[in-house]
């Protein structure tokens, strides 16, 4: 990850950080200073592709839109 790269990850993260009270609730205290930047990165990730804090719980809403994809389809 190059600079710019790490900068783009450090000020989404803490966006998101202080937004949104659940995230700091799942992270159980942790803040954007404690957490590595691959940490941060790998949350960024889960948190967007899960539509939220739900992506870092286990994706439990994907899931349940695929099961209702299958009884419907």
């Amino acid at each position: 990850m190059d600079e710019e790269e790490a900068k783009i990850v450090e000020s989404e993260f803490k966006t998101i950080y202080d937004e949104d009270d659940k995230l700091r609730e799942v992270l159980q205290g942790q803040t954007p200073e404690s957490l590595s930047m691959k940490e941060k990165y790998e949350i960024l990730l889960a948190y967007k592709k899960g539509g939220g804090v739900q992506g870092l719980l286990g994706g439990e809403a994907e899931e349940e839109e695929e099961s209702i994809v299958e009884h419907n389809g």
